[in-house]
């Protein structure tokens, strides 16, 4: 059996080191790790075993995704076509910049890629830069941000369980005249839509843990990594790891969560627990996000 990007060598057998692969690759697509093969986990390595070429890409609804897109757009951004970040969603920016290339090239320019337009791609990407057009301009409008919270539009959400702290962070933001929002909602997708629809600068989402235990995820995929949102991650965990507890588990890490990909602006999703710590110390761990924030905004990029 094999799990792209998570080797196991059991062939035909479904064994413990299978399912340990299977909950690792469930883990960094958002997805329950019931360790598993369910639906949503079988669609989701379909999606990451495509490759650019395996089917004809454009812009539908509801938008076709899978690292073949992922390729197309980090392909296209190095050749300095902005298809946006490498999301793995065909949305109407990645379509715009096919389109561009196809008539930059002179072929039939229908917004499609299909092999032609593949062929041209891989015979022009050798002579590109190695970074992403889009990486770029994230890096240059990360620069552009004013070094103080007040007036930025941060939203803060949770899927349940972490109302209090939500609340905690929100009226403190407030106070610091931020154009804040808290966003208390179960489904991710609403999250991010949210988040988008107020054109939001950041984003923090919350969820609470069972175990001692901080983790901060930034979006990352093989070809793009949102580099403010690993800034916010990295110093986010750095200033939450000594209140709860948990030095030796607290680490940021680029994933692909969901919530991760639909949000447009630098995100993190951060895991926190246990309950009973996060009750206790409220306040205190409400300061060190917004904290992390005010560092944030300062210094939104790693030099």
């Amino acid at each position: 059996m094999k799990l792209t990007g998570f080797h196991t060598e059991d062939g035909d057998q479904f064994t413990l080191a299978t399912q340990e692969a299977v909950c690792r690759f469930q883990l960094t697509e958002g997805l329950p790790e019931s360790g598993t093969i369910d639906r949503s986990t079988w669609s989701a390595l379909i999606e990451a075993t495509r490759s650019l070429g395996d089917r004809p890409l454009y812009f539908r609804q509801p938008m076709l995704r899978g690292q073949d897109v992922v390729n197309l757009q980090h392909m296209l951004g190095k050749l300095g076509f902005d298809a946006g970040r490498a999301d793995g969603f065909f949305g109407a920016q990645t379509a715009e910049a096919v389109l561009k290339f196809q008539q930059n090239t002179a072929l039939n320019d229908d917004g499609i890629c299909g092999p032609t337009t593949v062929k041209m791609l891989s015979q022009v990407i050798t002579r590109s830069g190695e970074e992403s057009v889009a990486v770029l301009r994230e890096r240059e409008k990360l620069r552009q941000i004013p070094p103080t919270v007040s007036g930025r539009r941060i939203v803060v959400g949770e899927t349940g369980g972490l109302g209090a702290l939500s609340e905690a962070i929100f009226r403190m933001l407030r106070r610091k005249r931020a154009a804040s929002s808290v966003f208390h909602h179960p489904d991710i997708s609403v999250q991010a839509e949210h988040a988008n629809s107020i054109g939001a600068e950041l984003y923090i989402g919350l969820e609470v843990q069972t175990l001692p235990v901080c983790t901060a995820a930034y979006f990352s995929t093989e070809r793009y990594t949102s580099q403010g949102g690993k800034r916010c991650a990295e110093i986010t965990v750095s200033l939450l790891a000594d209140l709860l507890n948990a030095e030796e588990t607290a680490t940021a890490v680029g994933m692909r969560l969901p919530i991760l990909q639909k949000t447009q602006m630098p995100a993190i999703w951060l895991r926190i627990g246990p309950a009973t710590t996060i009750v206790k110390s409220t306040a205190d761990i409400a300061s060190a996000v917004t904290k992390g924030i005010h560092h944030w905004v300062a210094n939104p990029i790693s030099d």
